[in-house]
């Protein structure tokens, strides 16, 4: 009997399977990023390539190069084209949202990656950036908070303002303050994911605030020169910095 059933077991095939990759089949598949030009958009691009080539998809991609209008234009051209699905990656929160429900009505897939607009579309597919921005907040606590010799100053270098990584991750950094009134946040400033606009805000806060507790930086990208600035102000050992990427 226990031979009859393996038996028979071998000659059940997953009945959902051969759909599923003749549905990807042919299909055409749109990479869209805020820039190709940094390490993360090219490992994602690489993987949805690498993978649409697996299934039999069509990839194609472009590059915004951090150029909010010519990632719009682009989109545009995509909404002419009419592939199968995009992935974007959202400027900020509204830039791109009346494109995308554009793409949804036209019978495109849409996923967002990586940061989140205003609008949902079928999928997004990116961290918790509130829980991140708890977090990192929870270390800064941890530090500079209640019970820690120290100023309890603490200086936050934002991205885009109304980008999603920056966005939601100060939603949650300052959820988490807002229960401990003895941080004083004395700068909170946009860098526009800039090494060097980090860098001089850094560099000016720290002119100004010379016993400074802690440094958050809302992306590594950017945070090469917030870094850099404590640095050369000879500060590495006092200000305890942290960031995320």
């Amino acid at each position: 009997a226990m031979g009859t059933v393996a038996a028979g077991s071998q000659e059940i095939n997953d009945p959902f399977r051969d759909p599923a990759l003749e549905s990807l089949r042919g299909k055409k598949i749109a990479y869209l990023p805020i820039s190709i030009g940094f390490d993360l958009a090219q490992a994602w691009g690489g993987v949805v390539k690498q993978q649409s080539q697996v299934y039999g998809m069509e990839f194609s991609s472009q590059d915004p190069n951090w150029n909010t209008d010519a990632m719009a234009q682009g989109f545009t051209a995509l909404l002419a084209e009419q592939p199968d699905v995009i992935v974007t990656q959202n400027p900020d929160m509204q830039s791109l949202a009346r494109l995308m429900k554009q793409a949804n009505a036209a019978g495109i897939v849409v996923v967002q990656l990586n940061m989140a607009g205003a609008v949902q579309t079928d999928a997004v597919v990116a961290p918790d950036f509130i829980g991140m921005g708890e977090q990192i907040a929870q270390k800064v606590i941890e530090k500079c908070g209640a019970g820690t010799d120290t100023s309890h100053k603490v200086s936050i270098v934002q991205g885009v303002l109304t980008g999603g990584v920056s966005f939601y991750q100060v939603q949650g950094i300052n959820k988490v303050f807002a229960e401990h009134p003895e941080i004083n946040v004395v700068s909170s400033q946009a860098a526009d994911w800039d090494a060097s606009k980090a860098r001089a805000i850094t560099e000016t806060v720290l002119q100004q605030h010379p016993d400074i507790c802690a440094v958050i930086d809302v992306w590594d990208g950017q945070g090469v020169g917030t870094g850099a600035a404590i640095k050369q102000a000879g500060l590495s050992d006092k200000v305890f910095f942290i960031t995320s990427g």
